[in-house]
């Protein structure tokens, strides 16, 4: 279950990295989209 989450919070963070669609302009929610998925995979394999 746990590689299904890590799987699907991967590519929702990327789906919103690559889409035009922004809540902040420039890449700060870009970066901050990126760390809290780093953050998530590590907690997640723990």
């Amino acid at each position: 279950m746990s590689k299904v989450i890590k799987g699907v919070v991967m590519v929702l963070s990327i789906l919103y990295i690559l889409s035009p669609v922004d809540l902040m302009p420039g890449p700060l929610d870009d970066t901050m989209v990126l760390l809290i998925n780093i953050a998530t995979q590590k907690f997640l394999s723990c």
